[in-house]
């Protein structure tokens, strides 16, 4: 994300097209008309609240959500063998 600038890459903010120019609008306390606010790129550098609308590396993994998969009718056990074979015209 280095080569682009912080308000472009900034979750919060969103373009605006107005007489062939771009202004940012910043929603971070919100959607509502009165908290929608223009942003400058300089106010956008130095804002504490900035996230990323990007995925950014490196990731830290704090813990991993291991939910149970219903398996229930599919015609076999979890963990049974199974065999898959081609399914276009030519093979019939």
């Amino acid at each position: 994300m280095e080569d682009k600038a912080k308000i472009e890459g900034c979750k919060y903010s969103h373009p605006h097209f107005k007489n062939n120019s771009i202004e940012y609008h910043c929603v971070v306390d919100g959607w509502e008309d009165d908290k929608v606010r223009i942003c400058k790129k300089g106010e956008c550098e130095s804002c504490q609240k900035f996230k990323s609308k990007y995925i950014e590396y490196p990731i830290t993994v704090h813990e991993i959500e291991n939910k149970p998969i219903d398996t229930s009718g599919l015609g076999h056990e979890e963990g049974s063998l199974v065999a898959i074979r081609p399914c276009a015209k030519e093979y019939n």
